[in-house]
Formats: C-alpha cells, structure tokens, sequence
C-alpha cells in the first residue's frame, strides 16, 4: 500500500542519515580496531593450542624458535583470509581504515616468514652440533644468506622484466566534435551515425610497485601449492578417517581379557626364565 511505501522510504532515510552522521563514522573504524585486536588475538591463542594439541610428546619444552614459526604461519594464513571481510566493512564504512598497508604487510610478513625465517630453522636443526653451537649458528647463517641472496636475484630479475600489470581497456576514436548527449555511455552513444568509429580491445601498461609485485607473485604461486596440497588432503582425509575408524580401540569381554591376562603372565614367565638362565 502506499503508506507502507512511504514508511518504507522514511526508514531508509532514516537510516541513510545515521549512516551518514559523523558519530556512525567514528563509532565504525574505532569497532573495526577492536574487531581487528581481538580477532588477532583469539587467532594467536587457536594456533598455540593447535600446536600443543598435536605436538609429540618428544617435542614438549624443547624447539621453541620453530614452535614459534608454526604459530606465526597459522596466524597469517588466517588473518590474510579475514582480510577481504574487513575490506569490505570498511568500505562501507567510508574507508576510514587503510586496508592496502594491511594488505602489504601482511603479504611481506608471509613472504619474510617463508624466505628467512622457515629456512633459516631448518638450516639450524638440520646441522645440529651439541659440542659447536655457534659453528651450528654460523653453518645455518651461511646457507640461509645463500637462500636469501637467490631469492633476491630471482625476484629483482622478475620485476624488472615482468614487473608490469595490464589493464584492459576499451579504444574509441570519434571523428565528430560533438557526441550524442543523450547517451548513458560514451560506448552508449557511439552508433552509426555518430561519427566514432567501434572500439577496440587494448591494455593498459603500468609499472607496479616491488611490494605489489610480491604480493602476486606469492598469490600466484600460492595457489598452486593450494590445488596440490588442498587437493591431496581432499583425497587422504576420508582415508585416514577410515582407517582411524577401522583401527580405534574396542571393548573386549571379561574372557578374552581373562585369556590374555593368561597370555600375558606365561610370556613373562619365560623371559624371566631366559633371564635367570643368563
């Protein structure tokens, strides 16, 4: 009915307007921070407990630097996937949060925490040398600058001749010196009779940023080792659990239990037999 139109429109109006108010403005990006330093949070928790839940018992109190590595790595894996989330409330918001600089970071982090830190723990335990902790720490240093040294001639060499992005775009050429005002579009108002001849298809090349490029280049490579690991898990998960399942621990009943004790108690037996033989 129209009075439910028009109540309809004065809510939307109505919210329009709050949305709009300076105090919503800065209620938002403040409840975005918090949001952010508390996700962070809980994240670094759920890692640390992941980590102590399926460590070996071999490994309690001991490691700690790779401890560490694996903590840091499940956070950023995580907090990179909020990141189009919080893009996008942010823009709602008004783009009071600088969400390009989380981005950068955030990539920069995951490609040092791949490229220094990862090696850089294998190379130390690898060459592990109770009596010589630091020709261990120096042996370690050595081939982590081999690595990093690569990794950088690699990447310098990439972004200098593939360091460009293309945009693509659409070409018009008009013949006239006025256009159809009329038209939604300049594409809209090139017909016919209109004096422009039809587009065509081309790109636009811009140079990009080392940090930019970094950021595809580990997006690019990423998601190949997502389809080969993603897709291995897919296939082994419903095996392990099988086999999980197959193999669990079953109750017995009070004769097989009384029979194996029986088992048991003969075998220890003769190894005491062959013990005191010795």
């Amino acid at each position: 009915s129209l009075e439910h139109l028009r109540g309809l429109h004065l809510h939307r109006e109505g919210q329009r307007s709050r949305r709009d108010s300076p105090c919503f403005q800065t209620m938002l990006p403040v409840f975005l921070v918090v949001v952010i330093v508390v996700m962070t949070v809980l994240i670094l928790m759920a890692s640390a407990y992941i980590l102590v839940y399926f460590q070996a018992e071999e490994d309690r109190n001991t490691a700690w630097m790779p401890k560490v590595a694996v903590v840091l790595g499940l956070t950023l894996a995580s907090l990179v996937v909020l990141l189009p989330p919080l893009d996008v409330a942010n823009r709602s918001s008004g783009g009071e949060l600088d969400v390009s600089l989380l981005y950068q970071v955030m990539f920069v982090s995951i490609a040092i925490l791949v490229v220094v830190v990862i090696p850089f723990l294998i190379f130390y335990y690898e060459a592990e040398e109770p009596e010589n902790a630091r020709g261990q720490l120096c042996r370690a240093m050595v081939y982590e600058a081999v690595t990093l040294a690569s990794a950088a001639t690699v990447l310098v060499l990439m972004w200098i001749f593939l360091g460009r992005a293309q945009i693509p775009v659409t070409h018009y050429v008009y013949e006239d010196q006025f256009l159809d005002a009329t038209a939604p579009t300049p594409a809209a108002g090139c017909g016919l009779g209109s004096g422009c001849v039809a587009g065509k298809s081309n790109f636009y090349e811009i140079g990009v940023t080392p940090v930019v490029y970094i950021m595809a280049l580990s997006s690019f490579v990423g998601w190949f080792f997502l389809a080969l690991f993603g897709g291995i898990g897919m296939a082994a998960l419903p095996l392990d659990l099988m086999l999980a399942y197959k193999s669990r621990p079953q109750s017995i009943s009070l004769q097989d239990y009384a029979k194996q004790r029986v088992m048991l108690h003969e075998r220890a037996q003769r190894l005491r037999s062959i013990g005191q033989a010795l």
